[in-house]
């Protein structure tokens, strides 16, 4: 019971400190990540197959990371007059 509690606390926790928002609005969207996220945001906190459950600490900042460098090197960031200038 406590491994499917701590599970939720994580994302949990990443939702109030923002984290989880940039990996959940994050274009374009990783099918694979999302059906994983979403199997263990389910329900399936026990399904230690799924490493977003089996190791959902390390995951989400792995997956956080990840966004944050894609962003970094997105057209919009690499733009001489910044990222808002590419903005409609």
């Amino acid at each position: 019971m406590a491994r499917g509690v701590d599970t939720f606390r994580t994302y949990v926790n990443a939702w109030y400190d923002g984290s989880f928002h940039e990996i959940l609005f994050t274009q374009p969207v990783n099918q694979s990540f999302k059906a994983m996220i979403c199997g263990a945001l389910a329900g399936y906190v026990w399904d230690l197959e799924n490493p977003f459950v089996r190791q959902h600490r390390r995951k989400l900042k792995q997956l956080l990371r990840i966004v944050r460098s894609v962003e970094a090197w997105s057209p919009s960031a690499l733009s001489p007059e910044g990222p808002e200038s590419t903005r409609p």
